[in-house]
């Protein structure tokens, strides 16, 4: 049974019509799915995580979501998962606070604001 399968589609803001088109099976059949009447087939898992963005253990309720899997991120994102372990918890701090700052500042302007501090 899919334990986190409606919890994953609600937080997601989505009707189970919608996701049943999503991944291409009739409304019964995925009402069935979630409500855990009918076995769901394991490329149907698969599909719905990739979906979701989560792992299949998590719709089946054997992991937390939060779970990072460093394949899926790009090389730069991975250069900075490896430098971000080397801090300690108050530079790690620093470094949120940071970011949450830039990330809703175009590129470009993050960009020319640390070249300005090394001239």
């Amino acid at each position: 049974m899919l334990k986190n399968l409606r919890s994953i589609r609600i937080s997601n803001n989505l009707t189970t019509s919608q996701v049943a088109e999503k991944i291409g099976v009739s409304l019964r059949t995925y009402q069935n799915y979630e409500n855990g009447s009918t076995e769901m087939p394991f490329a149907l898992m698969k599909k719905l995580a990739d979906f979701f963005n989560c792992s299949v253990d998590y719709l089946l309720g054997h992991q937390p979501q939060n779970v990072l899997y460093l394949d899926s991120l790009t090389d730069e994102q991975k250069e900075a998962v490896e430098l971000v372990k080397q801090l300690n918890d108050k530079q790690v701090l620093k470094v949120i606070g940071y970011i949450e700052r830039i990330k809703d500042t175009p590129f470009e302007d993050v960009v020319n604001k640390i070249l300005k501090k090394e001239d």
